[in-house]
């Protein structure tokens, strides 16, 4: 299950729901979902994690990287 997805769930929410509240269309909830569209647009990303009450880059999966992660 994708991140999208799983928020969605994780707060019992339908589709409709999500694209009535992020005002994002359904079809574009449902593209994210499915995978069919990878990564959302910026504006979409931005309104999409506004709704949620998370950042673009938890939206997006992105997790900050530690010390061990950086190369010296």
């Amino acid at each position: 299950m994708n991140l999208f997805k799983l928020l969605r769930y994780e707060r019992g929410l339908t589709i409709g729901e999500v694209a009535s509240g992020a005002g994002v269309s359904r079809p574009t909830i449902s593209a994210l979902e499915a995978a069919e569209q990878p990564k959302p647009s910026a504006p979409v990303a931005r309104a999409l994690a506004d709704f949620y009450g998370i950042s673009v880059a938890e939206l997006l999966g992105v997790s900050r990287l530690d010390s061990s992660d950086v190369a010296a």
